[in-house]
Order: structure tokens, then sequence, then C-alpha cells
């Protein structure tokens, strides 16, 4: 969330700007674990593992952003609590299709009465402090493949919300205006029957691929689906009805960039 946070261009949209949270790197973690199996702590040890200073969330935001080598927001906006809850109930309702993302309701209510505790004492046990923010991230080194994922992970949603939008309304407009759509294939020859058949089936075609991006699960399938039948829809177009490469509204020329859309969803969809 925090990285998707920082990968906003020029504004920052932001909530609970001024809720506390004490970070602890997964290094520390780490090395905690290891000292507790090691012996290094008695048994039945209760620690928080915090970093001895509280942030704000509009703090780390700035140091996120800093990190990841973006320019400084310009603006920033801070979002009325009504709309983040409205996206966190959204996006509740998106993980019974399978989608997992940082912003649920759950996470709306943690940030909202910080996330704080009391620092442990490491020292007494031969071990180093928890690392502040800025010590964290100074040791994480940081590439522009760490700038293309915070961006990625941020156009995903996007990316999927449009091919699914995409072929959802490419199947009802053909149910819709069956006659219409049939008109083409009429005018080179075929029957009205099997034009009507025709557009009906790929209309069927289509929505069945919007379903299967809205599914996290099949998503993945979905981009391959979506490619092959774009492949399928130029070829055959090519072959019946070669003059929509020419029409003035492009129908065919237009399918080129969803094919690559398609493309690049399968990629994001692999960053995890």
């Amino acid at each position: 969330m925090l990285r998707m946070l920082a990968a906003f261009a020029w504004v920052q949209p932001i909530a609970s700007p001024d809720a506390k949270i004490q970070t602890v790197s997964l290094d520390d973690v780490a090395a905690t674990f290891v000292a507790a199996i090691d012996g290094q702590m008695p048994n039945g040890l209760d620690l928080d593992l915090v970093e001895p200073e509280a942030h704000s969330l509009r703090e780390i935001s700035s140091q996120m952003r800093h990190w990841l080598g973006f320019s400084p927001a310009i603006y920033e906006i801070t979002l009325p609590n009504f709309c983040v809850f409205a996206v966190a109930k959204l996006a509740d309702a998106l993980s019974w299709l399978g989608w997992r993302s940082p912003l649920r309701t759950t996470a709306l209510k943690v940030l909202s009465e910080g996330v704080l505790a009391k620092p442990a004492d490491l020292g007494q046990f031969g071990m180093p402090q928890i690392s502040t923010l800025p010590k964290t991230l100074r040791k994480m080194p940081v590439g522009a493949q760490d700038r293309l994922f915070a961006r990625m992970a941020l156009l995903a949603p996007v990316i999927i919300a449009c091919l699914c939008f995409f072929w959802l309304t490419s199947g009802v407009v053909g149910i819709a205006w069956v006659n219409e759509a049939a008109l083409v294939l009429k005018e080179v020859g075929w029957a009205q029957g099997l034009a009507v058949t025709s557009v009906l089936f790929w209309a069927v075609v289509d929505i069945a691929i919007a379903a299967a991006f809205a599914f996290r699960k099949y998503a993945y399938s979905a981009c391959w689906a979506a490619v092959g039948v774009s492949l399928f829809y130029l070829l055959a177009s090519t072959v019946t009805v070669p003059s929509l490469w020419v029409d003035p509204l492009g129908p065919l020329v237009k399918v080129v960039p969803s094919i690559i859309l398609a493309l690049v969803a399968r990629a994001a969809l692999e960053a995890r």
C-alpha cells in the first residue's frame, strides 16, 4: 500500500495523514527470531518489535517517495473518510472474487487507531535496536524495477477493470444490436441465420472473457483468451470483411491496443 501511495505522480492522495505508525524491517524481525531460537532470549518473552520513533502516514509516504526516487508531491489530497470507506468496502467485496487489496476495512480500522507499541529493549540480549524507518530504507537497495513495480501495482487494478469493461460491453452490445451487427456479414453474402448465430456466439465468448477477468483465479488465463480471440477477430475479419480496416471508426485498428493491454495485464498479474 505504501509503494502504491508513493507511485502517484504530482499529487499525493492520502487518508488519515496524521495517523501514527512505528515500523519494523523484515531483517530485524528475522534477526530477533533467529536469536530467540538460538536461546539468546528467555522462554515466554513478549516483545513489541517496533522502531522507537513514531511517524505520521504523511511522513512515511513522503519518505517512500524519496526512497523510490519519485519527485515530491506538488499537492496533497486528503480523502474524506466516507470515500475511503467506500473504496475499502469495494475491496472487501472483490476479495470474494479472489482479489487481495491492501486497502481493506480491517486495514483502515488499524490505521485509524494507530500502529503504536512500546519498543523492545534488545540491547539486554546483545542485539542492536530496531532500525528507524530512514535507516531501514537506506539498507534496502532500490532500482528501476522497484519504481516499475510501484507504478504497475497502482495501474494493475485499473487495467483489469478496463479489460473487464471492454469485453463485457463488447458482448452486451453484440447481443443488444445483434441484427445490426449481423448486417455486416449479410452484406458479404452470409445467410441471416448464420450471421445472427455467429454474432451471438462471439458475444457470449466476449462476456465469458469479461467474467474470467473479474475472477483473480482465472484472470491470467483470460489475458491469453483475450489475445487469442482478438487475433481471431482480426484474421476472420480480414478474410471475410477486409473493408473494415478502412472503416472511418477503425473497428479493427482498435483491437490492436486491446491485445497489448491484455499482454500488459498478464505481466502485471505475475507481480505477486
